[in-house]
């Protein structure tokens, strides 16, 4: 996984847009299921924003249950590979639910 390739924008709040490209690339099978992912240093250190923006983005991924933490301070992918792709089909529900509303209005 090439983070630091990863860009942001200043219209959208960083943790908010992390949390996206967290989801997105464990959805598309950019980061696998076990993957260990970057500490919470680390990525702050790769993508130069502030540590406690990636403590606030891998906390409420984290919540999701996509990511796991561990006490020594790493963070890996949820091994649980059905979790992942049921979490996807919602998401994904929940897209098409949504662009149907907004399309009715």
């Amino acid at each position: 996984m090439i983070y630091d390739e990863w860009v942001f924008h200043d219209v959208e709040h960083i943790y908010l847009q992390l949390i996206k490209k967290i989801r997105c690339a464990i959805y598309s099978g950019q980061l696998s299921a076990g993957e260990k992912i970057p500490s919470v240093r680390e990525m702050a250190k790769i993508l130069h924003i502030n540590p406690n923006t990636v403590m606030r983005a891998y906390k409420i991924v984290s919540n999701d249950k996509l990511i796991v933490s561990y006490r020594n301070g790493q963070y890996s992918v949820t091994t649980d590979e059905q979790y992942i792709a049921k979490s996807e089909r919602i998401l994904q529900r929940y897209f098409v639910v949504l662009t149907s509303i907004i399309c009715l209005h």
